[in-house]
């Protein structure tokens, strides 16, 4: 959400919030360490407050504009 306010240049109490978008436990138990204690790799991608945005399993947020992002989503 701090991501995205940041990208818009706005306060993120202005935006919707975020688990009316993407379920934060579901996110969390994608990214949470398997029995050995790694975690795997991958990403998730979703739109929210008109930016695509996508979430490794390193912890990077990348915020690009919806409209560059295509119609893959």
């Amino acid at each position: 959400m701090e991501a995205v306010a940041a990208f818009r240049g706005v306060d993120p109490l202005e935006l919707e919030p975020l688990a009316e978008r993407i379920d934060a436990d579901a996110l969390n138990a994608l990214f949470s360490p398997v029995g050995d204690g790694t975690i795997d790799g991958g990403s998730v991608t979703f739109r929210y407050g008109g930016a695509r945005v996508t979430v490794t399993s390193r912890g990077d947020i990348d915020v690009v504009e919806a409209e560059r992002a295509g119609r893959r989503e």
